[in-house]
């Protein structure tokens, strides 16, 4: 882990050394995602073969059931009845008291951190998270107009941080993230890092370092 990584994640006030990070192309933009993994979901579901579940509809309907608790067939529509009779195994068991509901959400996204060259662009794509986690741009120099660049990372709660490629600055922190509602499409997002995460393509655990904080750290 970088130290200006490190620094958005003090910021949060997240137990850095208990987190793992993997670096994301899709489906928004590339990113490196600093997240908690529920380790008894991901072991039940090596222990199955289950991987990950995008699949919206999917999730729609998975969402409408409880954990653990069995759903008589009866209370379910035939289209319910018919898509978890469809479902590949690991998602839910089919028991004579009626559905049950196994899979969880694989992890919590503390952070997405996005790099660049230029505050403007690099907003844009951090904004696109913003239904997520919190977030934050990390910028490898410093923007001659960086009034400008805090301002409107601020007023958007994107945590901002100057130069990464010598002596990183916090500029201003990422905002808290305020999550109003559960959707299939946020189920799905976390999803989609657990799967990448598990094609163990450039994730590992994050390792806490110091970094000089600016105006905006905690």
């Amino acid at each position: 882990m970088t130290p200006d990584h490190a620094l958005a994640l003090e910021a949060l006030a997240v137990d850095a050394a208990n987190l793992s990070s993997a670096k994301v192309a899709a489906p928004l933009t590339k990113a490196t995602i600093y997240y908690k993994p529920d380790t008894e979901e991901a072991a039940r579901r090596e222990a199955t073969g289950l991987t990950a579940v995008t699949r919206l509809d999917w999730l729609d309907r998975l969402m409408n059931l409880p954990i653990g608790l069995p759903v008589p067939g009866d209370d379910l529509t035939k289209y319910d009845r018919r898509d978890f009779l469809r479902l590949p195994p690991g998602r839910v068991d089919l028991t004579l008291d009626g559905v049950v509901r196994r899979i969880t959400r694989p992890l919590d996204v503390k952070l997405a951190v996005v790099t660049g060259r230029q505050w403007r662009p690099g907003l844009t794509r951090a904004s696109r998270y913003a239904s997520y986690c919190p977030r934050a741009l990390v910028l490898t120099g410093s923007p001659k107009d960086l009034h400008d660049a805090a301002v409107t990372a601020d007023l958007y709660g994107i945590g901002l941080v100057i130069n990464a490629c010598c002596e990183p600055e916090l500029v201003v922190a990422p905002a808290p993230f305020e999550q109003y509602r559960h959707t299939p499409a946020g189920w799905a997002f976390l999803e989609e890092v657990h799967r990448q995460a598990v094609k163990g393509e450039n994730c590992g655990t994050v390792t806490a370092q110091k970094g000089t904080t600016g105006r905006g750290g905690e």
